[in-house]
């Protein structure tokens, strides 16, 4: 695997562009048993601590990017402070959320996801690049690159998506829009690249029969699902699921099928997935061209609509053993739902002052 770093390499992406955020001033939030999420009005965006013994809030944490993604690995917080930011910032939750580094993984790069191979290493999916990277957890500076020149598409970018790590092998979609085109138009299949977390090489190549995956992974019983969109207001998504030992792909559902049982006029469009059994699948969707957003269970075949918002939008999901988490961008109102994992009947809500958006782990 070609090594990221000659000199002149290193110094342009050690200086490359990247926006400071201001140290956090020090917390007595706990570090075990929360749930760590950021909030965001996409002008200033901050951590925050959500205790799950007695529910109580530490707002306000840390500053991070108004867009950016929370990960949670090993009693530290990752943050991938996206487009115009592009860097990853480490918290470490046992000593009072300390910002340990912020680093830049290259101008423009807007990093997607990570997924944790190791202690030492993560692989990071760059959405607006033609690699993908691995760095170093410790300091944050990226040593290898992953070429996806082969994978482009008409744009030069190949709009790498989720990853994940599964029996020594990263799964990585690969969305392929074509940004020439406004809106982006999804090409007909994506793609999912894999490769071998012992040698890092690209293991092969395969077409993903949906449009624009644009969720999370998430894994089942060995089964691994993720939603795609598709063409945004179209209905032509799916809820997919890989079969990582067989490694065939299934389609769960199509939009159109959750379209009509559930009698919309308009297109739906899924957004956010998290999986509580083989038969049992939490989403949220965009429908009536992005002016209601869905939170909706398909269970054992039937689809039920469990909240929807015209005053806002839902931006995430998280799961536990005890509860589901829905992160509700409320104009008025912004906040987290809380329901019961097992029978989905509501527990309680959380005001967050600024509008919630991205949930880490748990």
């Amino acid at each position: 695997m070609k090594k990221l770093f000659s000199m002149t390499i290193f110094i342009s992406l050690l200086f490359s562009r990247c926006v400071e955020l201001s140290p956090p001033s020090g917390t007595d939030a706990p570090y075990s048993h929360v749930l760590v999420f950021s909030t965001s009005d996409f002008n200033t965006g901050f951590l925050n601590v959500l205790s799950l013994d007695d529910f109580s809030l530490y707002p306000d944490i840390a500053p991070v990017s108004p867009d950016n993604r929370v990960f949670v690995f090993q009693n530290s917080a990752y943050i991938l402070n996206r487009y115009g930011y592009d860097n990853i910032q480490k918290f470490s939750m046992t000593e009072g959320y300390r910002n340990v580094y912020e680093q830049s993984i290259g101008h423009l790069s807007n990093p997607y996801g990570i997924s944790f191979l190791n202690d030492q290493y993560g692989f990071i999916s760059l959405y607006g690049d033609s690699h993908a990277v691995l760095v170093n957890l410790f300091n944050g500076k990226p040593e290898t690159i992953f070429p996806l020149s082969s994978v482009n598409d008409a744009d030069g970018i190949p709009e790498s998506a989720a990853v994940y790590l599964k029996d020594n092998k990263i799964y990585l979609l690969i969305q392929n829009q074509d940004r020439n085109q406004s809106p982006w138009l999804p090409a007909a299949t994506s793609r999912m690249v894999i490769y071998d977390k012992i040698s890092l090489e690209q293991m092969g190549v395969k077409e993903v029969p949906c449009k624009n995956p644009d969720t999370s992974f998430h894994e089942y019983a060995d089964i691994l699902y993720f939603g795609c969109p598709g063409q945004w207001n179209s209905s032509d998504g799916k809820l997919m699921s890989y079969n990582p030992s067989t490694e065939t792909f299934g389609e769960v559902f199509s939009e159109g099928q959750s379209q009509a049982a559930l009698s919309l006029s308009g297109a739906l469009d899924i957004t956010n997935l998290e999986v509580v059994a083989s038969d049992h699948f939490i989403f949220t969707a965009y429908t009536d061209n992005f002016g209601k957003s869905l939170l909706v269970e398909y269970r054992a075949g039937v689809f039920q609509i469990i909240r929807e918002t015209t005053n806002g939008y839902f931006s995430d999901l998280e799961i536990n053993p005890e509860y589901l988490f829905v992160a509700d961008r409320n104009f008025t109102g912004p906040g987290i739902h809380i329901y019961h994992r097992g029978d989905l009947s509501y527990f309680r809500f959380i005001p967050t002052g600024l509008p919630p958006y991205s949930l880490g782990g748990i």
